[in-house]
């Protein structure tokens, strides 16, 4: 027997039936059946994939680094400033920078909320493109130093103006008119380089400085760019919680498209860590950027370590962004897997149909295969051209759940939001109707996916090597489900059909 002659008889029978031209109708329902069930699939691998990296891209790009190097005796500033110059110089560092970061309660008039206070480099957003990349200033600008873009005047009463010299005093007045307006604002660009001069003497003296919000916190306490606001730390002294106070005028509002970090993070400059929060109750590391984070951490992990034995520090922690994330990482990957996993029975469910297709066709093809016995066709001939048309019907109902699947994957971002616009008409629609008859709280827009605990905009990733698995598979079973009908087929009796027909 040729190898090809199953081939061409499964793909007459498979796309001829009689006179008409195109699948068998016992066929069609299984292969739209597999369609139907291969487009969420494909749909949910698109999305979590986009989801997991989106999310884990912005916790080791913003929060954790690629690695950290954790020093148990504390050296100074000046010292963990040469030892992280000195790690740059390590083949396969991109970068390396101080920080100091603590918990603390940020307070803006009546509104009080805890935070993570990180001590940054003024320096860390113009030169790790990775940490550019996420962070986007959506109101004034990344700025650390003692002057703000922003300068709203009303903040230099009281206890600044009694720091100033006459000359300062002069210069404030000139741009603050107290009696008339008390949200007098004051652009940095609109200031003289010896205006600016004179601010920056203020500032210092009044010991204030600038913060970044995330968008999330900055909304939960009602602030904005300009405004002053107060950082409370803590320490313990004598069994008692002391609370030390400083003042920082927000300088910039951001946002890294993941309200998980914006409603938790502010950046203050790294010169004000020391005095804000306490030794004993902060963290004080070196995050490592370096060129491939998700091959070759352990191999960079101990070129770290045994820099720091040459360099005499001999206790030291060095955490990969993996040994800082690995809960959420984990979780992340058990939700994909238990999607997937729920997608596949119902695949699995989609494909098993194949083989009640098969029988009914199976029957109607009964004369047929009695003639193609008749005229010498083998037991084994038959049954492979059936099981063929299981392959074929698997490979039709892939591509068509593949495509369709992918279609929605890449623009999932605009069917949500034309979905919700749909949705938000109907309910609005349906309040104005019912208005008149019930009072019902309309509380706000529908909205699918809650940017409280999803990325704001969901990223694209198509995992080719997923997608070829998940069609193979779908494949293999429709093949599988197609044997039993196919045995029964090539056990058909020429003479027993011929004396019934």
């Amino acid at each position: 027997m040729k190898i090809h002659i199953p081939f061409v008889l499964a793909f007459k029978n498979f796309t001829r039936r009689g006179k008409i031209t195109g699948v068998p109708v016992q066929l069609r329902g299984s292969i739209i059946g597999i369609g139907l069930s291969l487009i969420p699939l494909i749909v949910v691998i698109v999305v979590t994939n986009g989801m997991i990296e989106g999310i884990t891209q912005r916790f080791i790009e913003i929060t954790t680094y690629h690695l950290q190097v954790s020093l148990y005796d504390r050296p100074g500033t000046t010292e963990l400033q040469d030892l992280a110059e000195k790690l740059k110089k390590v083949d396969g560092i991109k970068h390396a920078f101080v920080e100091k970061s603590g918990f603390a309660l940020i307070r803006f008039q009546d509104n009080l909320s805890g935070v993570t206070v990180r001590c940054i480099s003024e320096t860390l957003y113009a030169e790790d493109e990775g940490f550019h990349k996420y962070f986007h200033i959506n109101e004034g600008e990344f700025n650390l130093s003692p002057v703000p873009q922003v300068i709203k005047t009303d903040i230099l009463e009281n206890k600044v103006m009694e720091r100033m010299k006459k000359d300062e005093q002069d210069f404030l007045h000139s741009m603050y008119l107290p009696d008339k307006e008390r949200d007098v604002s004051v652009l940095k660009r609109d200031v003289s380089e010896n205006d600016r001069g004179a601010l920056t003497r203020i500032f210092e003296k009044a010991r204030i400085n600038t913060i970044l919000l995330g968008k999330s916190l900055a909304d939960k306490l009602k602030t904005g760019i300009g405004d002053q606001l107060y950082i409370l730390s803590y320490n313990d002294f004598r069994s008692k919680i002391v609370l030390k106070s400083a003042k920082f005028i927000v300088s910039g509002i951001f946002s890294t498209g993941y309200q998980e970090i914006d409603k938790v993070l502010a950046y203050i400059p790294y010169a004000s860590g020391a005095r804000i929060l306490p030794e004993e109750k902060s963290k004080e590391i070196i995050g490592i950027k370096i060129d491939d984070p998700f091959g070759s951490s352990e191999i960079m992990k101990k070129k770290i370590k045994k820099l720091l034995i040459q360099e005499e520090y001999l206790f030291s922690d060095i955490d990969t962004w993996y040994d800082l994330q690995i809960n959420q990482y984990r979780a992340f990957r058990t939700t994909k897997t238990i999607l997937v996993f729920i997608m596949v029975l119902i695949i699995i469910v989609a494909t098993v149909n194949v083989y009640s297709s098969m029988i009914m066709l199976v029957m109607e093809k009964t004369q047929e295969i009695a003639i193609l016995k008749s005229m010498g066709a083998s037991p084994f001939l038959i049954t492979t051209t059936f099981i063929i048309i299981g392959f074929y019907s698997g490979v039709l109902g892939s591509l068509i759940g593949v495509t369709a699947g992918l279609a929605i994957g890449i623009n999932i971002n605009e069917l949500i939001k034309g979905l919700e616009y749909v949705l938000n008409i109907i309910i609005n629609l349906f309040h104005y109707l019912i208005s008149p008859f019930y009072n019902i709280d309309n509380s706000g827009p529908f909205i699918l996916f809650n940017p409280e605990f999803y990325l704001e905009r969901i990223p694209v990733r198509i995992s080719f090597t997923e997608i070829f698995s998940v069609a193979f598979i779908t494949i293999f079973i429709a093949s599988i489900s197609a044997y039993l009908p196919s045995l029964r087929a090539g056990r058909i009796k020429p003479l027993e059909v011929i004396r019934k027909y």
